[in-house]
């Protein structure tokens, strides 16, 4: 990916297994969330191809992407704040609706039938996720920690294989990070999910992952368990650091 005379990430390749739980992590301007935004469409890559599921994605919008089953959050949290908590899970799923535009705007046909639907399977995901008891706050009344469980339980409404969590735990403090990362467990397990992750912290990072992808520079300086990553002599010397 070229910004101009800027290479931001370069010769970079990734191959994720279905279930599998990967981690990318790098100093800042590594390239790791502009890896993110070309595996969701918010880039198109500069020249190379991806591949998801036999579908090539690399000149796909974000929404189609999306229908294809890939769903992420934000390093910065983008929820829709002056909506409710319901309302942001909501419109995540509209896109499953299944009624066209008129219906949509006389409320008749099957708006009501899928609307209901589609209410009960939001409540159902903030009940999962102890946010049921404020889905009708405003999104920005929410605490920060909720705030970013809320952000992930929208882009669990999408019905995701893939879920992409940007820096889950930025801005956390450590009994939020911990919650945070028991939470990500919880969620590849229950809900079947391949799950890609760029995170600072590396006591989540050593702790989830099933491999870690390290990123200097925009490219790819090691790939391994935790175990490989945290001995291997390039990435401490560019990332991790060693003992005074």
């Amino acid at each position: 990916m070229r910004f101009g005379g800027l290479t931001a990430v370069e010769d970079f390749n990734l191959e994720l297994a279905p279930g599998e739980l990967v981690s990318i992590i790098g100093p800042n301007g590594a390239g790791k969330t502009t890896a993110f935004n070309m595996l969701t469409g918010v880039y198109n890559p500069t020249t190379g191809a991806i591949d998801f599921a036999g579908t090539a994605t690399h000149r796909l919008p974000p929404y189609r992407i999306a229908r294809l089953g890939v769903a992420r959050t934000f390093q910065n949290i983008r929820l829709f704040k002056d909506l409710s908590v319901l309302d942001n899970v909501r419109a995540a799923v509209s896109f499953r609706a299944g009624y066209g535009l008129a219906a949509g705007m006389l409320h008749v046909g099957k708006f009501a039938r899928r609307e209901t639907t589609i209410r009960a399977e939001a409540e159902q995901l903030l009940a999962i996720f102890a946010l049921g008891a404020r889905q009708h706050e405003l999104a920005r009344n929410l605490p920060y920690g909720d705030q970013r469980k809320l952000e992930i339980v929208r882009a669990l409404a999408t019905q995701p294989k893939l879920l992409l969590l940007d820096e889950p735990t930025s801005g956390m403090n450590p009994t939020e990070t911990v919650a945070t990362r028991d939470l990500i467990a919880q969620i590849r397990r229950d809900f079947d999910l391949t799950v890609l992750l760029i995170e600072h912290h590396m006591s989540v990072v050593m702790n989830i992952s099933d491999r870690i992808v390290v990123l200097d520079g925009g490219k790819t300086i090691a790939v391994g368990t935790p175990h490989e990553v945290r001995t291997n002599p390039r990435v401490i010397a560019a990332y991790l650091g060693e003992a005074a």
